[in-house]
This record gives structure tokens, sequence and C-alpha cells, in this order.
């Protein structure tokens, strides 16, 4: 385990760069954080506006977007951040995911915990208005891609998942028991894993039907990841537990207790054999090929 010591606050987001050979974590402190493990190379911040989440894309461009309804984009080798310019945003950016097969970056608005307006932008640059905006009364959670699937999945204010394949005309939706702070999909597309509250929800996304519900964790779950190999989800808690879970039995395998606090966030390395884990009490690395 390896600690990466430099926010002074809670560590809510986290993403590998594309090769895995570096994170950016972003903190409650203000600042976002770039790490080629253990070293630090670079802080951005603190900014005057609380930034709410990040993205990395396949150019190694780091994305971020919160409060003030504005999207950044900057390289991850030194360079100064630049403000994009996207038409439509209206409220609080609550999450960005990279629709790689259709070359854009899908931006959710709304304000989690909330019923506040929302909905789904999407930046083309190469195709201005490729993909038109999509509203939701009661505003986006979170967010998820598939690119295997070129599916798209988020949960809503109103207590909904959206699954939508990009070759179809609409999403389709499935009533969920309470407003979901994470969402995830298998690496094949064919599993979605929702939290509430304590438990994870694994759905079938073709037949929108509920296949397993995940249950041990003693308080909210507030991130989900799926391995790499699709056989294995991470889950982070305020219990201050990560579990890993099977996909296929819901059975659950492991049980670790990292000096993180209360878990905000948590990914793995593309290549599988490691995981940077984000909380309360600071960001850690983990070697994960023990567990697969």
């Amino acid at each position: 385990m390896l600690a990466l010591n430099g926010h002074s606050g809670p560590v809510t987001r986290i993403a590998y760069f594309p090769e895995g050979d570096g994170v950016v974590s972003l903190a409650d402190d203000g600042t976002i954080r770039t790490w080629a493990p253990p070293e630090e190379i670079r802080t951005l911040g603190p900014f005057p506006k609380r930034m709410r989440t990040l993205m990395v894309t396949p150019q190694r461009k780091l994305i971020y977007a919160g409060d003030d309804g504005t999207v950044s984009q900057v390289d991850l080798a030194p360079a100064d951040a630049k403000p994009i310019r996207i038409p439509g945003l209206f409220a609080q950016i609550t999450s960005l995911v990279n629709v790689d097969r259709l070359d854009a970056i899908a931006i959710g608005m709304g304000k989690v915990g909330t019923e506040q307006a929302g909905g789904i932008q999407f930046y083309c640059p190469s195709r201005p208005r490729a993909l038109p905006p999509i509203s939701e009364m009661r505003g986006v959670w979170h967010m998820a891609y598939c690119r295997e699937r070129n599916l798209l999945v988020w949960a809503t204010g109103s207590r909904e998942l959206a699954i939508w394949e990009l070759s179809r005309p609409d999403a389709r939706r499935v009533r969920l028991n309470q407003g979901a702070a994470a969402v995830a999909i298998s690496p094949d597309g064919t599993s979605i894993a929702v939290t509430e509250d304590r438990n994870i929800r694994i759905f079938d996304s073709q037949q929108r039907s509920e296949r397993l519900i995940l249950k041990g964790h003693q308080a909210a779950v507030r991130c989900v990841a799926f391995h790499p190999n699709g056989h294995l989800i991470a889950t982070g808690s305020w219990d201050q537990t990560i579990r890993l879970w099977d996909v296929a039995t819901g059975a659950e395998r492991y049980q670790l207790k990292l000096p993180v606090g209360k878990v905000h966030s948590i990914c793995f390395a593309p290549d599988g054999l490691s995981a940077a884990v984000g909380g309360g009490d600071g960001l850690f690395l983990w070697d994960t090929d023990q567990f697969v």
C-alpha cells in the first residue's frame, strides 16, 4: 500500500492515466493533483468554486468541472488550463464521461442529493450537435459509459436509472428505490452496478432486471467500480471499508480497511493490478493482483 500525501481535505474523485502510469485526484481542499506515484507532478487550484468531477481522455487530456458550471481542459503535461466553451450548460456539473466511440464527452448536470433540474449535454468537437441534449427534471447524479456496447447509463434525482444504447433513439428506464450515489458498467456492458444507501444493486443491462443485491456495508456506499476483467466489483463506503464482490454470484470475496477514513472514490488501473482509493483521510494505492 502506498500513501500519496498532499491533499488537506477528503479526496472525492480519482482517475488513472490511460496507460496506468499516473493518477489524478480531486479533493475538498479545492485542488486537483496529478501523480506519478509516489511523486506529485503538479497541483491545479485552489479553485474559487468547488470542483465536483474529473476525467482523463485517451489523448491524456484532463477535463474537470464543478459548481461554476464550466468545463476546463488541460494537458497532463504542464500547461495552462483552458475553459471549454460549451453552450447549454445551466447547472452544477456532477459527472463527466468519455463517449469515445462518438468522439464526445457527456456532461451531467444537476445537484446530487436534491431534485434540482439538470440533464446531459454532449461536447463533440469534431461533430457539433451530433447528439442532442437530454433534459432531466430532477437532474443527473452520476453517469457511466461502456465502449464495448456504446452504452451510456445515468442515475437521476427522480430515482431512475436510464440505460441508453446510443444506436437507439431513446433511453430505457428502471425505477430505483432511492437516489443512487454512483453507477458503473461492466467492461462487456452486460451488468450495471447501482449504489442505494448501504446496498449495491446489479442489473442486467439488456433485460433491465435486477440480478443481484450486494449487502454487507454498514453505512452509505459512495463509490463502485468494476475490475477490468469484469469478474469483480469494488465498493467503498462511509463504514470505512472496501469490499470486493464476485459479479456472477454476488458473494463477498474480500473486505479491506485501509487508513483512508470514509471512502469517497475508487478506481482500478487499466491493467487491473492496482487500485486507487480516496477518502476522508487521504489517497492510497494498493496492489490488487492478489485478489483477482
